[in-house]
């Protein structure tokens, strides 16, 4: 990016600084200070250099006032009346995280324990006078009857309850709703949202509300329905045809809102609905089965109210089945599908939140010349993965290059795409400065790939300035970027996961604070890709035969890396290693590394190689990429392979990279999808797990039992030194 020269502005109202250097020339490295490392949260001090008060540049004092006003508001202010009140509203804010859903949970028994008082049984009286007798259902020995003095104690003490806890708890939680409407909204939590995120976490923003219309609803056909015909004989019927009119009423209310965030939620809670219409229905059969006997024989000459409750309670055992089958499979089709992250702990789509003085989610920081295409698609690629997110990007926000500070400032993270000529760039370093004067949480992106304006980590790490290099590489680990889509798709989810990390819904303890290093923090972010494939999921249909050369270091290891992967070394899958090449279906494996054709080694390895292509075998190509396995650039096999290897075309055959990292998995799937290996379902993986499991115990009581020694085993070194006996085949 371009930007202006900087300027000199004199702070005449700024006393003069004692024993400043001078300002160093425009041609200087931008940005001098005298401590090789920025301190966290940089003083004031830091930005000031030159005589009489004297600001580098209209970015630097920009940067200062956002870095003053930082620290005025993280400052501690002197105890006073007010310090006390905040510190016991904050206590309590903290205490309503417990007893709040203490309070949601008891909130049903507790009212309808209250409304029990209104819960009456009448009697027919035997003492000549043919006059029912209402009694309380708890205690028949109290009588209904407000001019009884104990009754009308309990009335009115439940009375008082029933404004506490039915009406009161209700009204409470839609108050603390209410007030932390925008933080909700606009999902950018506090502490008092988040303890009451029980309350509106599963719903859609637009029906933030939607909990106290649910309570209300469960308050009603537990609680308030019993007002229905209280005191009367024959109660049953009325209550149930309220409470079937409540039932649709809601059920109404929920289709034209679905207030979910998972339309699956929406279907469950229907289909309870209808189950619970369904009973009243049933109910009010009932009912009429046992106070009319011609009402029972409309449905069969011998019907009475126990055959209509055998059948309504075998019909209710089937719809329930059948309802969370369907369930099931609406479940696991809504889940397998699409491109979006999942977060592991819940399965559902992580919760992005901001801090209210943030507006973005992450700054993407690059240079235009070798970094412009690829943070776009970074920018696409978050917006498919996380909806919602909000990204920086200089194309589609910047409106002011003067005010690149604030922008730094108003985002929760910062993405460096480390790429070649990044901190040669102006630009790119007032980016910096601002990322480490507000101690931001950083992510890097690095650009590997010379041909795409990569470079190695080291030279980028050479190229950053010194005061800056253990701000942005101590201790962090850096994302690869791949233009492969199974590689760059791990490589976005790392990036989402860094994202999610230093989101206060993630870094926001039970005391409200965020933690310091949100590189320690990330771990505890875990998110997946539905339709991703793991080596769990992956299975060879048939037995595959590899021949891992002695004469090639590290191949044999490759191969049993590659078995380990798929069948978490059961030593009972379909990967076989031969010791000899046997005919055209063994794989010849070619592990691809600094050492490959090297020395006498090579060149036996590359007579072997000839033999096998003359009669038509299959190669397999592993490239290495990790520099601690020996891992080179491809373009060095052009030279170290023999070239009438090169020129017969042995590297027609695409190479499988092996990438080191969380990127190593995604190289074995793609490894064994090589090998003929498909993705297992669920049952033929418990039928792998389960034989693997009886097999195991069958050879410790045939073990246990014949005493006899266990077989000779054959371990990757020694078949890299090329030991035991060539004619035979074993498994890995």
């Amino acid at each position: 990016m371009g930007g202006a020269t900087p300027d000199t502005i004199t702070c005449f109202c700024a006393p003069p600084a004692p024993s400043v250097p001078p300002a160093p020339s425009p041609e200087a490295e931008p940005w001098p200070t005298p401590d090789p490392a920025p301190p966290k949260p940089a003083p004031a001090s830091l930005f000031r250099a030159g005589s009489a008060g004297t600001f580098q540049s209209v970015d630097d004092l920009a940067l200062l006032s956002i870095v003053e006003e930082q620290q005025r508001t993280d400052e501690p202010q002197p105890l006073s009346i007010r310090s006390y009140a905040y510190a016991a509203g904050r206590g309590l804010r903290m205490s309503l995280a417990v007893i709040l859903p203490l309070n949601f949970l008891c909130l049903t028994t507790a009212s309808s324990r209250i409304f029990r008082t209104w819960q009456c049984v009448a009697f027919r009286v035997d003492d000549g006078s043919s006059v029912d007798r209402a009694y309380v259902a708890e205690s028949l020995q109290l009588l209904c009857d407000v001019s009884v003095p104990e009754y009308a104690h309990a009335v009115t003490i439940s009375c008082a309850l029933l404004v506490v806890w039915p009406i009161g708890v209700p009204l409470f939680h839609l108050a603390l709703l209410g007030w932390c409407r925008k933080p909700i909204m606009r999902r950018r939590p506090t502490l008092l949202s988040r303890a009451i995120s029980f309350l509106w976490l599963d719903y859609e923003r637009r029906v933030w509300y939607w909990e106290v219309i649910d309570n209300m609803r469960r308050l009603t056909l537990t609680s308030f329905v019993l007002l229905v015909g209280a005191g009367q004989a024959d109660h049953g019927q009325p209550r149930a045809l309220a409470a079937m009119f409540v039932a649709i009423g809601f059920l109404m209310l929920q289709n034209l809102l679905n207030p979910y965030e998972r339309g699956v939620d929406d279907l469950a809670n229907s289909l309870i609905y209808l189950m619970l219409m369904v009973q009243y229905i049933s109910i009010l059969l009932i009912k009429g089965c046992a106070v009319s006997a011609e009402f029972c024989r409309d449905f069969s000459p011998n019907a009475n109210a126990a055959n209509l409750a055998t059948i309504f309670m075998v019909f209710f055992a089937a719809v329930g089945l059948v309802g969370l089958f369907l369930l099931g499979y609406v479940t696991v089709m809504s889940t397998s599908g699409g491109i979006t992250l999942k977060e592991a702990s819940t399965g559902l789509a992580p919760p992005l939140t901001l801090q209210k003085h943030h507006k973005w989610h992450v700054f993407l920081s690059h240079i235009w010349s070798t970094g412009q295409d690829q943070v776009a698609v970074i920018k696409r690629q978050l917006q498919l993965i996380l909806p919602g997110v909000d990204v920086f990007l200089d194309v589609d926000d910047l409106v002011n290059i003067g005010a690149l500070e604030r922008y730094v400032a108003e985002s929760a993270v910062v993405l460096l795409f480390l790429s070649k000529g990044y901190f040669k760039s102006r630009n790119c370093l007032r980016e910096l400065r601002a990322a480490a004067a507000l101690s931001k949480p950083l992510l890097l992106v690095h650009e590997h790939d010379p041909a795409k304006g990569g470079l190695s980590l080291a030279e980028s790490i050479a190229e950053c300035p010194a005061r800056y290099r253990d701000y942005v590489f101590g201790g962090r680990a850096t994302v690869p970027w791949h233009r492969v889509r199974e590689f760059q798709r791990l490589s976005m989810q790392l990036i989402a996961e860094g994202i999610l990390a230093a989101s206060p819904h993630y870094t926001l303890n039970i005391s409200g604070g965020p933690e310091d290093d949100a590189s320690a923090r990330s771990p505890r972010v875990r998110v997946y890709f539905p339709t991703a494939d793991t080596c769990r999921d992956m299975e060879l249909n048939r037995p595959v035969t590899l021949y891992a050369s002695p004469n090639n270091p590290g191949a044999a290891a490759a191969a049993a890396e590659i078995d380990q992967a798929i069948y978490d070394g059961e030593h009972a899958g379909n990967l076989v290693l031969a010791r000899q090449l046997s005919g055209l279906n063994v794989r010849f494996l070619v592990y691809l590394n600094q050492d490959t054709f090297a020395g006498p080694a090579g060149e036996a390895l590359a007579d072997e190689l000839r033999g096998h292509r003359a009669v038509g075998g299959a190669v397999l190509l592993l490239h290495e990429n990790d520099p601690e396995r020996g891992g080179v650039s491809f373009e060095h096999f052009f030279t170290s392979t023999p070239p009438d290897l090169v020129d017969g075309g042995l590297f027609t055959t695409l190479a499988l990279a092996m990438y080191p990292g969380r990127h190593r998995e995604v190289s074995l799937v793609l490894v064994a999808k090589a090998l003929g290996a498909v993705r297992t379902t669920g049952k033929r993986r418990d039928q792998r797990i389960l034989k693997h499991v009886m097999r195991s115990v069958y050879g410790s009581v045939r073990g246990s039992s014949s005493r006899a020694a266990p077989p000779p085993t054959v371990s990757a070194a020694s078949l890299d030194a090329g030991l035991g006996d060539p004619t035979t085949a074993i498994d890995v």
